[in-house]
């Protein structure tokens, strides 16, 4: 997410929060054998959609909210 959205500052990760499940194991051969699913992108084309989304819609719906 940094690289494809050319963010230059620091991430800085909370250790005093919670990071959700502790173990995760996902998979999609179970996803593909059970209900022949096949992903129409690869996670980093997922990303820049979604990031390419937000910059176009979701930022004027947020500041609506705001």
């Amino acid at each position: 997410i940094v690289k494809l959205t050319q963010f230059k500052g620091k991430v800085i990760f909370d250790s005093t929060k919670p990071q959700g499940q502790k173990i995760r194991n996902v998979s999609i051969e179970k996803a593909s054998r059970l209900m022949s699913f096949a992903p129409s992108y690869t996670l980093k084309e997922g990303i820049k959609k979604t990031i390419e989304w937000y910059l176009e819609y979701g930022r004027s719906q947020n500041s609506k909210t705001a």
